[in-house]
């Protein structure tokens, strides 16, 4: 076997052992209940996770090449500014709790990671997000301290003499 075909050969290995690679990496992607997402410097989608279809509503055909600017209500497009001036920067992108909105139009609560995508040449070329879908435990937070609440001004209402009753 000459150069050429042991060159030849070893390329095909590498391109199967990268399909392989690819194919494995999208099984795990897309079994994560998480919205996993991809955009580039543009803030377009390019990658759009099972786990994003169900939380978001919209398929992979409505999504992939459009802004991921339709997720955030008007009032949080500047987190996408300032997710997109950090990782240009090379700064890292603390994760942090935000609202987004659905096909649908629901408002979501959602936790996100933030990574930079970089090519060969450590150029970074797009971002990668996870997003997790917080909005049950949210809500949940907030009923806690609602009934904390009631619980401290009924206890001060007691020790006043005074019991307050649901008369419902």
């Amino acid at each position: 076997m000459d150069m050429k075909e042991k060159t030849a050969k070893h390329d095909k290995s590498r391109d199967i052992t990268t399909q392989v690679a690819q194919s494995r990496l999208a099984s795990i992607l897309d079994c994560s209940e998480d919205a996993i997402i991809t955009t580039d410097l543009e803030s377009n989608v390019t990658y759009w996770s099972n786990g994003s279809e169900k939380i978001f509503g919209y398929s992979l055909a409505e999504i992939v090449g459009n802004s991921i600017l339709r997720l955030f209500p008007e009032d949080r497009e500047a987190d996408e500014t300032y997710i997109l001036k950090q990782v240009s920067r090379r700064r890292k992108v603390k994760s942090f709790e935000t609202l987004c909105k659905t096909k649908a139009g629901h408002h979501i609560d959602v936790l996100v990671h933030i990574a930079a995508i970089w090519d060969a040449n450590g150029r970074v070329v797009g971002i990668s997000r996870i997003l997790r879908d917080v909005t049950s435990q949210k809500r949940h937070e907030r009923q806690l301290i609602r009934m904390t609440r009631l619980f401290a001004v009924s206890r001060k209402l007691a020790r006043s003499g005074i019991i307050p009753t649901d008369q419902n």
